[in-house]
């Protein structure tokens, strides 16, 4: 891909984006500076560690939440 003509091939340093394309066609770029490498991967653990969290609390007392299907 010519990075001239992709609007994801353009980004520098901490920039992120968000390509969207619609059912109609259209698309719709969303750029914005990120926090960069660690600050974005604690973010990331620690909503993984929240969803833990709410899944052990929504299993019933005495039913393990270590189950295959999850």
């Amino acid at each position: 891909t010519n990075h001239a003509d992709d609007p994801l091939g353009q980004l520098d340093n901490e920039w992120n984006a968000a390509l969207i394309e619609y059912t109609d066609g259209t698309t719709q770029v969303i750029k914005g500076k990120g926090a960069g490498c660690w600050p974005t991967s604690e973010s990331v653990l620690a909503d993984l560690l929240e969803l833990r969290r709410e899944l052990v609390r929504s299993v019933p007392k005495g039913v393990s939440p270590y189950v295959d299907s999850i």
